[in-house]
């Protein structure tokens, strides 16, 4: 075979593979309304969730809207035989805010009589700028439509307790409350939490929580899995929680579901039914209602079992084991003693090694370096101007071939003086190094190491045994490529649907290792053309960052965030312009004088950074700070306050400067230590805050540092623009669209205490 041919063909085999991930990753379809009455069906969950959504108006904590899903969800399990309750209670979540919520709570299946019970939580409120379809009121129509499908199949072993929270957007208020206070907390052995990141995509998961030793029999129950242990390596890491987060905190262990595509509609007006797949929901209501049953079958009660590390093979099965650390050391140890065998017929052995390891290196150096390049130049450009666009494809292909590029580059730059071999070698040393490394660092991602060099050396076996040239050792070239095709490119694949487009060299890096080993089997060192499959593969990159330049990065179905504010404090009166991609429309600039950069609105919101430009004064009441109590014990002052809003605003706050509050409470219930990414996010201030405040406020008992007077700021917030910010609202694109709290009217007040 000509050695042009030759490559083709290794090639071939790892991109067959990642296809194949990639067309096995869908959701299934979505089953109709008539299905079997003991499996799930997306028909019948969409009919309910529409019913749900109603006019799709927000449901954020508190409101009108939010009261009547409740409603709506307590009538619909009482149709099904059960006796919900609603959980009505004030609460404070671990981001320092408190909320009147209401859950609900209902189970399947006798009294726990002492057993452990599988809990399956969702959300029912939603942000307040968008209807919060998919993220979570589709995770209240599965919990239902699972609720009737458990009933109308034979008891489970252990009760199944349904929990709909409230307040998840506000600080996970609702799921302290659950289990802080509610009596069925006590008997909870595992969760399964439902959630969404976007509005598309498959029913990922992507995290877990503590060692449970049911998690074996879990990843095994998944009817369609789509899961690896690096998803909850590189959750842990990342500034996000979910209501799991609460339950784990209460060493109550359990898994979390999410479609994760679709990210550039969350927490927006476009998360809505028009934009919701069916096919997703049948997805995640298929794994859920799995694991429910499994997990009913387990043992919940014995104590913590080992570390798993997993991943699945084309969504057909997990492949998972113990103790990942372990694993990761061994498949390093013989990736080195393949790699020795490798090179030992060579006549200068560790040269061609160590040669072949820096061609190894250099691949994925040289793919992140070139799509790190390309997605710099598009955001010079303009073509990317916020983690997530309305045409992602173009940027995600030039990552994917940059990949390319840099495994074909690097044997063709490096193989004469390598050798074939020693570029085999190298390879299988690269990847023995980063097991052993991850293993030490990031054990639930080890896999993407572990595993490629333990088909290493499991190639190297294959090679010792068969005739040089023959069509075993053909296979054994091919081997770590396609288990690294199995393990990495689901990675590759999905870490910037999910995280955004400035991972895409990662994701370049990713694609390089998968297919080094066969680039480097199949590119002879000797060859003229050596050079053109990388060259070319590096002109296509670029071609495909030049599509992207061409495509807008907002659409009326894909757009911006660009939320609106009035704010008035300490005489001054602003307008505020919170913009995703940094920069405003300039509809925006010729309706107002806005600053030329962003910054921080306030100290304590320093991730969220807003334009701002003068707006007249409205005259609108400050929050109010009256003084109830100070009094100085063991060098600290303990003061009672009272907060409230003369206008009524649903949201009152009260910041205190970094260090200097050590316990706070408020109407005599005390806040929980606060979150690692709520003072990250806060600058170190800490907030106290209400979401459904009364129109008489709180009382705020506070133990500050030091015995001197300390200066707060008291902030109230309410929904909408003044009538003046009307021009300014008109002025929004089309292409643009409210986020996460949406427009708003703020007040602050300095008051020294």
């Amino acid at each position: 075979m000509r050695p042009a041919l030759r490559l083709a063909a290794t090639l071939a085999l790892p991109a067959a593979v990642v296809a194949a991930v990639l067309w096995r990753s869908r959701p299934p379809a979505a089953l109709p309304e008539s299905a079997s009455a003991e499996v799930f069906s997306a028909g019948r969950a969409v009919r309910t969730l529409r019913e749900l959504a109603g006019d799709g108006t927000p449901r954020p904590v508190g409101s009108a809207a939010d009261g009547r899903v409740v409603e709506a969800i307590v009538a619909r399990l009482r149709a099904l035989g059960l006796e919900p309750t609603v959980q009505r209670t004030f609460a404070c979540g671990i981001y320092g805010t408190c909320a009147l919520v209401r859950n609900v709570v209902a189970r399947v299946g006798p009294p726990s009589s002492g057993r452990r019970s599988v809990a399956l939580v969702a959300h029912h409120d939603s942000v307040a700028a968008g209807p919060g379809v998919a993220d979570d009121l589709s995770g209240v129509a599965i919990v239902l439509e699972a609720a009737r499908a458990l009933a109308a199949a034979p008891p489970l072993p252990r009760p199944v307790l349904l929990v709909l929270t409230d307040g998840e957007e506000a600080g996970l208020v609702g799921a302290s409350a659950f289990v802080e206070r509610h009596p069925a907390a006590r008997e909870v052995g595992a969760t399964v939490n439902l959630e969404a990141r976007g509005t598309t995509g498959p029913s990922f998961l992507f995290d877990t929580s503590g060692a449970p030793p049911w998690l074996e029999e879990a990843l095994a129950s998944l009817p369609h899995p789509v899961t690896t242990s690096v998803a909850p390596a590189v959750y842990r890491i990342l500034p996000n929680d979910t209501d799991l987060t609460v339950f784990d905190r209460a060493a109550i262990p359990g898994v979390n579901l999410a479609f994760p595509f679709g990210v550039v509609r969350y927490h927006t007006p476009l998360d809505d039914l028009a934009h919701l797949d069916p096919a997703s929901v049948q997805h995640q209501g298929e794994n859920a209602l799995a694991l429910v049953r499994a997990l009913a079958a387990s043992e919940l009660e014995a104590g913590p079992g080992d570390p798993r590390a997993w991943f699945d093979v084309l969504s057909v099965a997990v492949v998972s084991w113990c103790c990942p650390r372990e694993i990761a050391l061994v498949a390093a140890a013989l990736a080195i003693l393949a790699a020795i065998a490798i090179v030992a017929r060579e006549p200068r052995p560790w040269r061609s090694a160590a040669l072949g390891a820096a061609a190894a290196l250099v691949a994925p150096l040289v793919a992140a370096a070139t799509a790190g390049l390309l997605v710099a130049a598009l955001r010079a450009g303009g073509a990317l101007p916020r983690p997530f666009v309305a045409h992602p494809l173009p940027i995600l292909l030039a990552g994917w071939l940059a990949g390319g590029a840099g495994a074909l580059l690097a044997p063709a730059l490096l193989g004469r003086a390598a050798g074939r071999p020693g570029l085999i070698a190298g390879a299988a040393l690269v990847q023995a190094a980063g097991a052993a490394a991850l293993a030490i660092v990031l054990p639930l991602a080890s896999p993407i190491f572990a595993v490629p060099a333990l088909a290493f050396a499991a190639a190297e076996v294959v090679r010792a045994s068969s005739p040089r040239g023959g069509r075993r050792a053909a296979a054994a070239d091919l081997l770590p490529s396609v288990v690294a095709a199995l393990v990495i490119s689901p990675l590759a694949l999905y870490l910037p649907p999910l995280l955004g487009v400035g991972v895409v060299p990662v994701s370049a890096a990713l694609f390089a290792l998968v297919l080094s080993p066969v680039a480097s089997a199949g590119i002879d060192g000797n060859a003229p053309w050596r050079r053109v499959p990388g060259l070319g593969a590096l002109a296509a990159a670029a071609i495909a960052a030049a599509i992207q330049m061409a495509l807008p990065h907002a659409t009326a179905s894909s757009p911006e965030r660009l939320s609106l504010a009035y704010h008035q404090g300490d005489g001054v009166a602003r307008w505020l312009a919170e913009s995703e991609g940094g920069t405003l429309p300039r509809s925006l600039r010729e309706a107002a004088p806005f600053s030329a950069g962003a910054a921080p609105a306030f100290p304590w919101t320093l991730p969220r950074r807003a334009f701002s430009a003068p707006a007249p004064a409205l005259g609108i009441a400050p929050p109010r700070v009256e003084l109830l109590r100070s009094t100085v014990r063991d060098g600290r002052r303990h003061l009672a306050v009272r907060l409230w809003s003369p206008r009524g605003a649903p949201v009152v706050a009260l910041v205190l400067p970094p260090g200097a509050l050590a316990s706070a409470a408020l109407d005599g219930l005390r806040l929980p230590p606060p979150s690692p990414l709520a003072l990250r996010d806060q600058g170190g201030h800490r907030v106290v805050a209400s979401v459904t405040a009364p129109r008489l406020g709180h009382t705020l008992e506070l133990e500050v540092q030091g015995e001197g007077p300390i200066e707060v700021v008291a902030i109230d917030r309410s929904p909408g623009l003044p009538r003046e910010g009307a021009p300014l609202a008109a002025a929004r694109p089309a292409t643009a669209v409210p986020s996460g709290e949406g427009d708003a009217t703020y007040a602050t007040a300095r008051v020294r205490l």
